[in-house]
């Protein structure tokens, strides 16, 4: 199975997010947030969410007076008035593929005001990758949704505008170390369509193309609809926003300047072309080794803290009418933070089910993937403290999925113990 899993971010946070969460220490509201970073309000919110949600914490306050281990310290050289400007203009060309992205950033150690986290135990691993617990066909019945809505095809690349913005001056050798940084911005010029959580992105420089290995993404779909010129005007449909945004990141070392971007958001939909201008960051020169391109929605779900971690590792393509085999690793330990003492006791009891959990799955834009199960988890309960555990997972790839972005999310109904929502993306090729 190729190209199989998510590479572990080496930071708690993304670089986005540790900006946010400064702004959290300082006090600053979402509307604050979003002016001092030159973002929407609804994105600096999806922000919010995932760091109360990376951090275990159920609230901003909490979020705050939570010292990170190993903090990535590059960004006091960027300061936060900095705001991100100008913009290239994509014109769509009908044409091939590339591949796709995101970011990393180097670090100094943790401030004097940290405190540092406590060791990790290692876990006893019940099951792995290579002799997991099988899949059992148990179905059961979810309260959850199919996150799917059903009529809406992927976004060709003709009908997007696509803005990759050049950086202020200010940001220009300053930023994130050892990684070159752009912005990213996409609306729907046409009929409602969706977008993945990643686009795949070439780069080109004056010496020829640079060949770049693409990071694994979560999050969700984003469903786009042809809004106003102007925000604020009216609002979109439900479930649907008008813009989506993120950023393009090559690492770990700065690349040379890139002349052209080809960008594509899937398979056989096209590509666009874009001069992107100088990039943010600085550091060590080189050809570049991995990108990740990063697609956030204007708005998004609040935070909440979980206690069982959980990981999912899938192929990188789907087909339509395959059956999609995956695994799911849950580790029965919360996310490892640190804190200002006193400290919360956080270690794990032993995690035993009554019965065990009913989980549902869904390939997010294929009509019709989504189904709900019950876990197969007898042979690993009850699961000691720090302890993981894989399991084989089958999805039915639908016959009439289309070809393009898709993302593969995984989730728990909730109950007693609190999991973390697991998703990666895949690409359906025809």
């Amino acid at each position: 199975m190729a190209s199989r899993g998510r590479p572990r971010h080496p930071d708690i946070l993304t670089p986005r997010e540790w900006e946010v969460l400064e702004l959290l220490r300082a006090g600053a509201s979402n509307s604050q947030i979003a002016e001092r970073l030159g973002i929407t309000e609804r994105t600096a919110k999806f922000h919010v969410s995932e760091i109360l949600s990376k951090l275990g914490v159920t609230s901003r306050e909490e979020a705050a007076t939570v010292a990170l281990p190993e903090r990535r310290r590059w960004w006091p050289a960027w300061p936060l008035w900095a705001r991100i400007a100008g913009a290239a203009t994509v014109a769509a060309t009908a044409a091939g593929l590339p591949v796709l992205a995101w970011g990393v950033l180097r670090t100094d150690g943790p401030t004097d005001a940290q405190q540092p986290p406590s060791t990790p135990k290692q876990g006893l691993i019940l099951t792995s990758a290579e002799n997991p617990v099988p899949w059992t066909d148990l179905p059961a019945s979810s309260n959850a949704h199919p996150f799917t809505i059903p009529g809406v095809p992927p976004c060709q690349a003709a009908d997007l505008q696509l803005n990759v913005s050049a950086a202020d001056p200010s940001y220009i050798g300053a930023g994130p170390k050892d990684t070159s940084s752009w912005a990213i911005g996409v609306r729907n010029k046409a009929a409602p369509c969706f977008v993945g959580s990643t686009l795949d992105v070439g780069f080109a420089t004056a010496d020829g193309d640079l060949s770049l290995s693409a990071e694994r993404i979560g999050g969700n779909i984003i469903y786009l609809e042809n809004g106003p010129e102007y925000p604020g005007i009216s609002l979109p449909s439900p479930g649907f926003g008008f813009s989506a945004g993120g950023e393009i990141d090559t690492f770990p070392c700065t690349v040379p300047p890139v002349t052209q971007m080809v960008i594509s958001p899937g398979p056989r939909l096209g590509n666009a072309t874009v001069k992107p201008g100088p990039a943010g960051g600085w550091g060590t020169p080189c050809a570049g080794e991995t990108y990740r391109a990063q697609l956030e929605p204007e708005d998004c779900c609040s935070g909440s803290g979980y206690a069982v971690q959980t990981k999912i590792d899938a192929p990188a393509f789907a087909h339509p009418g395959e059956r999609l085999r995956f695994f799911v690793t849950l580790l029965n330990e919360p996310p490892v933070t640190s804190c200002r003492p006193p400290c919360p006791d956080r270690s794990p009891a032993p995690l035993e089910w009554p019965q065990c959990p009913t989980y549902h799955q869904e390939l997010e834009g294929a009509t019709g993937s989504f189904s709900s199960h019950r876990l197969n988890c007898e042979s690993v309960n009850p699961m000691p403290p720090q302890a993981s555990a894989t399991f084989e997972m089958y999805l039915e790839v639908p016959a009439d999925a289309h070809p393009g972005p898709s993302v593969l999310s995984f989730g728990f109904e909730e109950g007693e113990v609190t999991y973390q929502q697991a998703s990666i993306n895949v690409w359906i090729a025809p």
